[in-house]
């Protein structure tokens, strides 16, 4: 399990209802993440109304101060879950390893290949 699902297992969040979530936060657009993770009408509607009733999205669908609370720990705890391994591995042995990967990234950053959304 990711650091991501764990933080939003541990708030009780279900995937329409992160997305909808990710959505009000407002990096990438509700309809981007509705239309690109192909979620019905309904269970996405119904995904807002359980957050609405949470107190966590207004009805214009952005959070509420609750909402935005709640989303700020889910992203402090996902940070702090993502960093164990780095942590564990230590300083020099992150350094090496960005060293190593650093060609792949820049070969997939510089191409021309499209990558599915899913």
């Amino acid at each position: 399990m990711t650091a991501t699902s764990r933080a939003l297992v541990a708030v009780g969040l279900d995937a329409p209802e992160a997305l909808v979530t990710h959505g009000a936060a407002g990096a990438v657009g509700s309809d981007v993440l509705k239309t690109s993770r192909a979620w019905p009408d309904d269970e996405w509607e119904a995904a807002k109304e359980r957050l609405r009733s949470r107190g966590w999205l207004a009805s214009d669908d952005t959070f509420t101060p609750k909402g935005a609370e709640a989303r700020e720990r889910i992203e402090q705890q996902t940070d702090e879950l993502a960093m164990r391994p780095w942590n564990a591995i230590g300083e020099e042995a992150c350094t090496r390893l960005r060293e190593l990967v650093r060609p792949w990234s820049r070969a997939i950053s510089e191409s021309d290949a499209e990558f599915p959304l899913r």
